[in-house]
């Protein structure tokens, strides 16, 4: 599975993984679906590791995926369901290697101005923006206020210092997301998630052939089913990631 999924990673990235990429650790009980941080050589190069949750193998994208959306919502509405719609084809560890190699490639290649302060830092950037996040970001986990919405600074996963929303706020957050460029409520709490998510979301659905529904349900009827890739903010982004490939 793991050899597979990483075949079926776009050409660039791949390349990128083979001359960057360090080492891929499985660590039981991290907590989310997985995480990559960089490494300097003696000439300031940077490179990369990738680490993973076991359990992103044998549970599936759609399972997967719906146990982390649930993780940003205290659940104070028994009636209130929210569930991801990714198909049942493959497993989250295939979401977890696209967002992670994203951020492999956002490290080396500065997609985003900086994928965290420190890099900012070591590289010397002078960019406030790059073609992905202008007209999108102000800086790292400031959009613009016309895609600010309420309670996206409440956001959290996983459990680090959170939940903070009520899921019966769920589809109100929803709605706001819909109204932006961001393709996941995870993506909406900085650039470089924005990036990762959207790039991955992108190969998920155009490359791969899966859906990417958010599923909202209260008393056992759906009431909401919110498609972000059909979105037309989303969709202006698009020949930026085709040019990833």
């Amino acid at each position: 599975m793991i050899g597979d999924y990483l075949r079926k990673l776009p050409g660039h990235y791949q390349e990128v993984l083979q001359q960057r990429l360090v080492a891929i650790y499985f660590i039981n009980n991290l907590r989310g679906s997985g995480a990559t941080d960089y490494i300097l050589d003696a000439t300031g190069d940077i490179y990369a590791v990738m680490l993973f949750n076991p359990n992103t193998l044998k549970t599936d994208l759609s399972k997967w995926l719906t146990y982390r959306e649930n993780s940003c919502f205290i659940r104070n509405a028994s009636d209130v369901k929210i569930d991801i719609n990714c198909g049942t084809e493959y497993t989250g560890f295939l979401y977890a290697l696209v967002h992670e190699s994203t951020h492999v490639l956002d490290y080396v290649e500065s997609h985003t101005p900086y994928v965290e302060k420190s890099i900012d830092t070591i590289k010397g950037m002078k960019a406030t923006s790059t073609l992905f996040t202008k007209n999108t970001w102000k800086d790292l986990a400031e959009p613009l206020l016309s895609y600010d919405f309420p309670n996206r600074k409440n956001i959290t996963f996983y459990g680090y210092g959170g939940p903070k929303i009520n899921i019966s706020d769920a589809r109100e957050l929803y709605e706001h997301l819909m109204m932006t460029p961001f393709v996941s409520l995870y993506g909406s709490m900085n650039w470089a998630e924005d990036f990762a998510d959207t790039m991955t979301f992108y190969h998920i659905t155009h490359m791969l052939g899966q859906p990417y529904e958010i599923r909202y349900a209260q008393n056992g009827d759906q009431v909401r089913v919110f498609r972000p890739m059909e979105s037309a903010k989303i969709k202006e982004r698009f020949s930026i990631l085709r040019e990833l490939y």
